[in-house]
């Protein structure tokens, strides 16, 4: 007995069962952002393992416009074992805006990414598939593609 409460087995049960809980628990280690604008809808995946996501999980997930607060939502678990799945609605966001997502584990920990949309696109708008853009120019001023065999084999090795 010491100070007047008994000591057992159970006790340091318990004890240790919460200190390796407290252990195991790890701030978020990622977050991806991926923003639509044309439908004007954040998508979030925050990376955050665990054993337990009943207890050890994301707690809470706040979007940011600029300085502006879109949402605050809170979660009473994950998505899977390994990440939590959002999507937010950004009203009114527009190129050269900045999105942050700051995300909260239940035990211990936090996580903030900022996306920042871009000014102009990289890709030309008229492209419907980037991975199409393998064309080369000629000296002769034509136009050719860059790959040998058939335009339909994109994504394979050559």
């Amino acid at each position: 007995m010491i100070g007047g409460i008994r000591r057992g087995p159970a006790a340091v049960a318990v004890f240790v069962l919460l200190a390796a809980g407290m252990l195991s628990a790890t701030p978020p280690d990622r977050i991806r952002l991926i923003y639509s604008d044309s439908t004007g809808m954040l998508g979030v995946a925050v990376h955050h393992p665990t054993f337990y996501p009943a207890a050890h999980h994301i707690a809470k997930v706040a979007v940011m416009l600029n300085d502006s607060v879109v949402l605050v939502q809170q979660f009473s678990r994950q998505t899977n074992n390994q990440e939590l799945d959002m999507e937010c609605p950004v009203a009114g966001a527009k190129p050269g805006d900045r999105l942050s997502v700051t995300a909260i584990c239940s035990i211990f920990g936090k996580r903030t990414e900022t996306l920042l949309l871009p000014l102009a696109s990289p890709w030309p708008t008229r492209v419907r598939d980037r991975r199409l853009c393998l064309a080369v120019q000629t000296k002769d001023g034509g136009i050719e593609d860059s790959r040998e065999g058939d335009p339909g084999d994109v994504g394979q090795e050559h």
